[in-house]
């Protein structure tokens, strides 16, 4: 072993001589040239020459054999064999062992590579920044302090609900709700004689709002179910016992109209009892409390009660720090812009304060009661208006405090590029959704140049697999395009809500565009260019728009009841809907026998296939259509060339009677036992049917 590793070395220093020894004569011959030729020194170009041929690779202590195998691009074998030449007497066996730092000079020596030491690079990776922001943990209870119950005001429509917050407020809100109906949610704080107060989160009655009532069940403390006495257990009346029930919150009855002569309180309180509510009369652990909203009575009691039970419950809430909340409603208001309001339920919220909510961001302008007044601070349990939106987040949104606009917009670029990637799946879903449309269009496009006539003929080839009673299927399924602006957010989240239950192969509805705000001109020419109209919920259109919508003959429909707007669309869909054609079979005949007759045609003496029938149903009628059948497949539809009774014409042959008959083809193949079906085309326009428990 001693006498290789010897002989290698001895190569080693050959190797190392004879490239002196060729440097200092190539310098040489550089140098005779240079006299005879005036060029660049050789030398410097073959120094220059050597140097780039020799790589430097930086190298550090305790470095593993993997490791050094990377910096010098090789791989580990070639590594383990210059150690082995070495006669290192450790184990090198494995990619992991630790090398000395003169072992690592004399390996990268031995394979012709320069080296520098350097310090070991740092193994810890770079971690990715989070600018996102987070409610905080749960506080202490040794910093909290009591806050106003937050209570819900729910129940059917017409049950007096409305007319109970307006009790509760002293403001004639009822005279200013379109049909009677909560439009949207709305907050509120009332203070009672001994100094206490309660914020009431008010939500609609009518079945559409059906998500805007789960919202404000998730963010209430209290549930005050309203039921009329003398109409008792209703469909909303259910759906608001169950988003309670799924929010946890205890429930007050407030049983009202118990002043009417036709109030039956006893039934109504069992009818609550089969959907779970059992008062303590009956006993249960439900409060209930017998009210007239509309004179008063006992709305002091009912008011008692939710004190009770909010102190019963020990509702405390932290109010240092950042502020967090639930946001209610988002509006957009001319001369004031984006409004929200807001719930506050940990924190203190001051002017100049920096929001974010989803999407949305502002910094605190204004902040203003129920009644318009401005604040200077909200704390928890308080709902106030909040004025200063740069965009506006979802009703029901989270919303949290920032230290500062750094931050703020750090967390909306965030946003921004999670729904840019949200959006680009969505895209792509949609590019395959747009193929699939394309091609059902030029589908269509192509049976509209066929024309009604020749489509309905190529139909009737594969009548024989048909039902001729049932319609035909139609040219194509005419669209209706909505454009749809409302005063709220909550509103408009209803009336897509109603909008999305709607399906129909009659006619089909697609939505362009929806927005919070006053008709705008881009609304109006977006309506044009679909052939569509814009429902207005609640919202107004300046007279340059109106003008602007005439002159281009787009509808604006106004509404301000939700389900008269489902009536509209309804019967605007039926108008576009196409009529069908549909076929009625008028009678049938078997043929008996098939015989043929000479008849002139086109001055030729021609002979045609003539079927001998029976009439066994109806009535053969020769103006109308016939098709010939053969076990279950259609043969041949046509009109017919003749109908006789014995020798003569006749128009038509009733049930019973025999007959012989051409068709206007008279290469048709025609067999005994063959039927003949004479049939009739009428158009028949269906309507839409679309029902909603309003």
């Amino acid at each position: 072993m001693a006498h290789n590793v010897g002989y290698a070395r001895q190569i080693f220093l050959n190797l190392t001589s004879w490239r002196t020894e060729a440097r200092r004569c190539l310098c040489q011959t550089g140098a005779v040239l240079a006299r005879h030729k005036r060029r660049v020194p050789v030398q410097q170009k073959v120094t220059k020459y050597l140097r780039k041929k020799v790589p430097v690779i930086s190298v550090f202590k305790e470095m593993t054999v993997k490791e050094l195998a990377s910096s010098m691009e090789k791989d580990t074998k070639h590594v383990i064999s210059c150690l082995r030449g070495l006669n290192i007497s450790q184990t090198v066996k494995k990619d992991s062992a630790i090398l000395d730092i003169n072992v690592i000079s004399e390996v990268c020596h031995m394979s012709g590579v320069k080296h520098r030491i350097i310090a070991r690079p740092s193994s810890h990776k770079a971690v990715a920044v989070d600018h996102d922001v987070y409610s905080r943990p749960k506080a202490s209870p040794s910093i909290c302090k009591p806050r106003p119950p937050v209570v819900t005001i729910m129940g059917h429509v017409d049950h007096g609900k409305t007319t109970l917050l307006d009790y509760l407020r002293k403001s004639k809100i009822v005279d200013m709700e379109f049909g009677g109906i909560t439009q949207h949610i709305g907050a509120f704080s009332v203070t009672l004689k001994d100094g206490k107060s309660i914020t009431f989160l008010d939500t609609p009655g009518h079945a559409a709002f059906s998500s805007m009532r789960g919202r404000g069940a998730k963010i209430t403390d209290i549930i005050v179910l309203v039921v009329a006495a003398d109409d008792g257990v209703m469909p909303q009346t259910i759906e608001s016992i169950k988003h309670a029930t799924q929010s946890q919150a205890p429930i007050i009855v407030a049983m009202n109209k118990c002043d009417r002569e036709e109030a039956e309180v006893e039934a109504c309180k069992r009818d609550l009892a089969e959907h779970g509510v059992v008062l303590e009369e009956l006993g249960g652990d439900v409060i209930g409390v017998e009210i007239s909203a509309l004179h008063g009575t006992n709305i002091d009691a009912l008011q008692e009660a939710i004190i009770t039970q909010a102190e019963m419950m020990d509702i405390k809430a932290d109010p240092t720090g950042a502020m967090e909340g639930r946001i209610i409603e988002t509006k957009t208001e001319e001369g004031r812009g984006k409004i929200a309001s807001i719930l506050v339920q940990r924190g203190t919220l001051n002017l100049g304060s920096f929001l974010v909510s989803d999407l949305g961001f502002c910094k605190v302008r204004r902040l203003n009661d129920e009644h318009g007044k401005p604040m200077k601070t909200a704390g928890p349990g308080q709902a106030t208006e909040v004025v200063g939106w740069k965009e506006l987040p979802s009703p029901g949104a989270e919303v949290l405090q920032v230290e500062n606009e750094s931050q703020m917009k750090k967390v909306i670029r965030k946003a921004h590029e999670q729904q840019l990637r949200e959006e680009e799946e969505w895209n792509a879903i949609k590019e395959n959704r747009r193929s699939h449309e394309e091609e059902h269009t030029l589908k269509v496009k192509r049976r509209h140049e066929l024309g009604l006539k020749q489509y309905v003929m190529s139909l009737r080839r594969e009548l024989g697999e048909l039902d001729i009673t049932k319609p035909t299927e139609d040219m194509s399924v005419p669209r209706l395009s909505l454009i749809v602006k409302a005063d709220v957010d909550g509103s408009l989240e209803a009336i897509l809500s109603c909008l999305e239950t709607y399906s129909s192969d009659l006619c089909e509805m697609e939505i362009l565009s929806s927005g919070v705000g006053e008709v705008g001109q881009n609304d109006v020419e977006l309506a044009e260019a679909f052939d569509g109209i814009v429902l207005a919920f609640n919202t107004k259109s300046s007279d340059k728009v109106e003008k602007l919508a005439t002159d281009c003959n787009v509808l604006i429909r106004k509404h301000n009841i939700i389900y008269k707007l489902v009536d509209d669309v309804k019967s605007i869909l039926n108008e576009r809907v196409l009529p069908q054609i549909e076929q009625k079979v008028l009678g049938e005949a078997v043929i008996q026998k098939v015989f043929y007759v000479t008849e002139k045609i086109n001055k030729k003496n021609k002979k045609i296939p003539v079927a001998g029938c029976l009439c066994i149903n109806g009535v053969l009628d020769r103006s109308k259509q016939y098709k010939l059948v053969r076990g279950s497949e259609v043969l041949h539809v046509d009109t017919l060339y003749m109908l006789k009774h014995f020798k003569n014409e006749v128009e038509e042959i009733k049930d019973n009677m025999e007959c012989g008959l051409a068709f206007k083809d008279h290469g048709v193949d025609i067999l005994e036992g063959d039927s003949i079906l004479c049939y009739e085309e009428y158009q028949v326009k269906p309507e839409i049917t679309w029902n909603l428990p309003f």
